[in-house]
């Protein structure tokens, strides 16, 4: 039977997403075991704020996360909300229609594995719409973490160790901004009437992704496991996909390029299924901007796949005279 996890005397917000937002700040706050003390320092000497600041508003994805003016780290709900629809999606599919036909011997999809994949489709494109509408969760018909059976969908408290790990990874990367110097350095330069160049912009970027996939890491047994803290990252470089047709990062390093940095220090075993979920993230990619890019025939390893899958992408984007 199904049972709501809501509790309106301490969950803030309007999406079912924010049963979870008291375990994004737990796991924020141990990112790694002495990260707590590193944000105690910022408060203390660098005018960081103490709390994250949620924007519950109703509207479409206007951002990822930022530190705005006043050094307080910003996420929108909505952003959340597509957070786990996509990691959910992603991990589903890739479960059920690649993976257990490879490994289970006399593999027979039943209607209830076909109903499973069905939903997780339907909610990885309620996540898509969130790009360019916003429109309610169906709580009732879709997968999601307030309102389900958890003896009916094993699923749901999986992604959302998932998920909490892959907006981890994005409050850290935001952090980072702050405790390696950048926010200070970029308002210096606008007090002098200057401006960061764009290749400025993208070092701070990269060094913003390193520290966040370090602490992470770290912190990975502290908070977690290492294989729900590296499925967090994935998954939350791989929902950034979808933002845009050309993969161009603009002021951030391109997302193709930032997963394939993720996966490569990971050291994964060949045969992980973190590439093969990167790999069908690419995919769906595709499919959702009309790009024949193609599925490579069958392979031994998913690294393989994935590799074949980057090499299909690079030579889409010099046909189409991106870098």
């Amino acid at each position: 039977m199904k049972q709501s996890f809501y509790d309106p005397t301490s969950h803030i917000g309007t999406q079912p997403i924010r049963v979870l937002t008291g375990n994004i700040l737990h796991w924020f706050e141990n990112a790694e075991q002495n990260f707590k003390q590193d944000l105690i320092s910022e408060v203390t000497f660098s005018g960081l704020q103490k709390s994250i600041h949620y924007i519950n508003e109703e509207t479409k994805i206007s951002d990822v996360a930022y530190v705005d003016e006043n050094k307080q780290i910003a996420i929108q709900e909505t952003f959340l909300s597509f957070l786990w629809s996509i990691s959910y999606g992603l991990v589903v599919m890739f479960d059920e229609v690649i993976m257990r036909p490879r490994v289970e011997e006399n593999y027979v999809r039943t209607q209830a594995d076909i109903d499973r994949v069905n939903k997780a489709k339907e909610l990885f494109d309620y996540g898509l719409s969130l790009l360019d509408n916003f429109n309610k969760w169906d709580i009732n018909s879709l997968p999601n973490p307030e309102y389900y059976d958890p003896n009916d969908n094993t699923y749901i408290e999986k992604i959302n160790a998932v998920f909490l790990a892959a907006v981890n990874f994005v409050l850290v990367h935001e952090f980072g901004h702050v405790y390696l110097g950048h926010i200070d350095l970029d308002n210096l330069l606008y007090q002098q009437g200057q401006q960061p160049t764009k290749e400025e912009i993208l070092e701070g970027e990269f060094a913003a992704d390193d520290y966040s996939f370090k602490t992470l890491m770290d912190g990975a047994d502290f908070i977690a496991n290492k294989q729900t803290v590296s499925a967090g990252i994935i998954a939350g470089l791989c929902a950034l996909l979808f933002f845009d047709r050309s993969l161009d990062g603009y002021d951030h390093p391109d997302p193709d390029d930032r997963i394939k940095i993720a996966l490569d220090k990971l050291n994964l075993d060949e045969k992980d299924n973190l590439w093969g979920i990167a790999a069908l993230a690419f995919k769906l990619w595709a499919d959702k901007y009309k790009i024949d890019l193609g599925w490579p025939p069958i392979v031994d390893t998913y690294k393989e796949l994935f590799y074949l899958t980057i090499d299909k992408l690079k030579t889409h984007r010099h046909r189409n005279g991106s870098s």
